[in-house]
């Protein structure tokens, strides 16, 4: 009995110690969610500005444990990426010695000046591509695609804007409407055989990540975590709803 209690306890210590060991890789380790939202306002706050009075904050959300690292309140006719180098740093300050794994972002983050600020951090990053005539050029020349699943396709590629000076490595996914009638992208509408393109719907994402694309495309979906995260804010803790004369 007194042996079996004995083996019992150490099999409890492993147990632990693998707990805990498995929670500080997790919250050593974070996957970071940028985004940005419009909140409309009624008045004559500072900075309510662009059309319709309204602000355009800028947010940061840790995945890995469900919770916010940064917020900074902008004006309304801020861009999506409005001093987003400031942002990052602020945020990494805050967060210390934790290490950041991934950084999702979604089209509106892409630009030079950011993925070369993610690179020089040595950030692994997966950021969606907005659909300009090259890319569509680029997912319509596409023949190599590999069937993840009922759907959907993904293929890898690599691209250069012009002017940026290299090459980047593009995740291309293509859903079937028909089978997916929900699928996020757009169609493609710049060529002649549009009976084909309009069958689908088409997105793409640019990275430094080492892995299978169709890897990499499902860890880019988590993403839309974020906008669930920014919608319970709004409705349930009136994150859209506060008043203020200056910032």
């Amino acid at each position: 009995m007194i042996v079996n209690e004995v083996r019992e306890q150490e099999k409890r210590k492993i147990k632990s110690k693998k707990i805990i060991q498995m929670k500080k890789l997790q919250f050593t380790n974070y996957t970071i969610d940028f985004d940005s939202t419009v909140m409309t306002r009624y008045g004559e706050q500072e900075g309510a500005k662009r059309g319709r009075a309204s602000h355009y904050p800028l947010m940061a959300f840790i995945t890995d444990c469900n919770m916010m690292a940064n917020m900074w309140l902008r004006s309304g006719v801020s861009s999506s990426s409005g001093n987003f180098h400031g942002f990052v740093e602020e945020t990494l300050e805050r967060l210390k010695e934790k290490k950041v794994g991934l950084v999702r972002l979604d089209s509106g983050f892409y630009a030079k000046q950011i993925l070369s600020l993610l690179e020089e951090k040595k950030m692994n990053y997966l950021v969606s591509v907005p659909l300009y005539a090259p890319i569509q050029r680029k997912l319509a020349e596409q023949t190599n695609w590999l069937k993840l699943s009922e759907g959907v396709e993904v293929a890898l590629s690599e691209y250069q804007a012009i002017d940026w000076g290299s090459l980047w490595k593009i995740v291309m996914i293509r859903q079937t409407i028909a089978e997916r009638p929900k699928a996020t992208g757009k169609q493609l509408r710049l060529f002649k055989n549009t009976d084909l393109y309009q069958r689908y719907r088409f997105s793409s994402l640019v990275t430094n990540i080492n892995l299978p694309h169709a890897e990499l495309w499902r860890m880019y979906r988590h993403r839309a975590e974020a906008e669930n995260k920014i919608k319970e804010l709004k409705y349930d803790f009136g994150f859209d709803s506060f008043n203020l004369r200056s910032f």
